[in-house]
């Protein structure tokens, strides 16, 4: 099966849920092509697959937006001579000045909207990540120049931030055209359902782990009796790692000799590392920046409790699917999680870990510390996380379940003609 994979950038450190699908599909022999609209800041280095699959020979960027004034008009009026007839509507409405004021007088609305390419991209399937590359797809087809049926698959910020910034239709165009739409647990599956999505197209499939690479070590007593915590998380405000800090402050004044490791990079970590240094952390606090999945793995054998104080930000970010909570689980590790979004799925409280208020470091704290006084507790639940993630979060059965997708939507698609070309003004 030839496979289109839309993202905005590749590739990115905090998505490597999207790299290890892209290797599972390679795997299973389909081909896979992937577009995004720019470069990402992950190198061959940091993931290791990106090497090995030699996926970078397979990415294609789009056209950058020219700066200058006269080159974006030439190219907007070359790409309305090549594809605005197939969808005059869209193409007059990427220019509406009232409509859409300085983004249409700029032209880069006209930029956005209209293909990049020259010639049409034919599919087997179209998969999504993230809604905006869904309405992405779903545009470039109605002009003609995309071929296949479109997935998309949500993830979070996509549905919990961007309709408060941009309003709750923003995905009515993707929803009516849209083949199928994916999510990775019940809390996303009813936020796109609130936000005008057909239940019909709405398929619950998380994304998952891949348990040969991600298993248990076998570890060996500490000697030094230091409580080992660990989280694997970008550097953002919706991760909460600002209470974790004051949860560690609260666990040293009660006596837990600890160490906290942060692996993750992000535009807060200055201002994390700051605050380590004011609560006195810094002989107890590591941050260790972007990391290899061969270093994350280190890091989880050699971890006692994985922790993860998710909160929702004032603009709307909620945790949808942790994967990385998924990770730790596979790995045997007890997990202390927020009460947010996805997080009582992929973490069953009181069974694989313990799940406590959002930005209360007190409650997280006292969970932390429960965990460390009861370690007959903690390996009970690391043996309950990894079948639990065993029945629901292995990436080779999910991705078998996305082929399986992929052909039903596919077939699907082929039978109703090929219908692509759809206007807006009758949308």
């Amino acid at each position: 099966m030839n496979v289109a994979i839309f993202v905005e950038t590749f590739p990115v450190l905090s998505e490597t849920f999207i790299l290890n699908q892209i290797v599972g599909l390679i795997e299973l022999g389909h081909e896979v092509h992937i577009h995004a609209r720019g470069p990402g800041e992950a190198t061959g280095d940091v993931h290791e697959n990106i090497c090995r699959y030699r996926i970078l020979n397979h990415v294609h960027h789009d056209e950058p937006i020219p700066i200058s004034k006269l080159k974006r008009i030439s190219t907007a009026v070359i790409r309305t001579t090549h594809w605005g007839w197939w969808a005059p509507t869209t193409t007059l409405d990427s220019m509406n000045v009232f409509r859409h004021g300085r983004s249409a007088i700029s032209l880069r609305l006209h930029h956005e909207t209209l293909p990049v390419h020259k010639k049409r991209l034919v599919y087997d399937v179209v998969h999504c990540h993230f809604g905006p590359n869904g309405t992405r797809a779903v545009r470039l087809r109605k002009f003609g120049a995309l071929r296949g049926p479109v997935i998309t698959t949500f993830h979070g910020y996509d549905a919990n931030k961007l309709p408060r910034v941009h309003g709750p239709k923003i995905y009515d165009e993707l929803f009516a055209h849209g083949d199928a739409f994916t999510v990775g647990s019940e809390f996303m599956h009813k936020k796109l359902i609130n936000l005008g999505a057909p239940k019909s197209k709405l398929v619950r499939l998380p994304m998952g782990v891949d348990l040969s690479f991600f298993h248990p070590a076998k570890k060996q007593s500490s000697a030094d009796q230091v409580l080992r915590l660990l989280s694997v998380a970008r550097l953002v405000e919706v991760k909460g790692i600002a209470y974790a800090l004051l949860a560690v402050r609260t666990l040293l004044d009660r006596g837990v000799s600890l160490t906290y490791r942060v692996a993750g990079d992000g535009p807060l970590r200055r201002q994390l590392e700051a605050s380590a240094q004011q609560l006195g952390l810094n002989s107890n606090v590591q941050f260790l920046g972007a990391l290899t999945q061969s270093q994350i793995i280190d890091l989880y054998s050699d971890a006692d409790i994985f922790i993860l104080p998710s909160v929702v930000t004032a603009s709307g970010e909620e945790e949808s699917q942790s994967v990385a909570l998924a990770e730790a689980q596979a790995c045997k590790l007890p997990v202390v999680a927020t009460t947010i979004g996805g997080n009582a799925e992929t973490v069953l409280a009181g069974e694989t870990g313990l799940l406590v208020p959002p930005r209360d470091p007190d409650a997280l704290a006292s969970a932390i510390l429960w965990l460390s006084e009861h370690p007959d507790a903690r390996l009970t639940m690391g043996e309950h996380g990894r079948v639990h993630v065993k029945e629901h979060y292995d990436l080779g059965k999910l991705n078998r379940q996305l082929v399986a997708l992929y052909d039903t939507v596919a077939e699907s698609y082929r039978n109703k003609g090929c219908k692509e070309r759809i206007d807006v003004a009758h949308a």
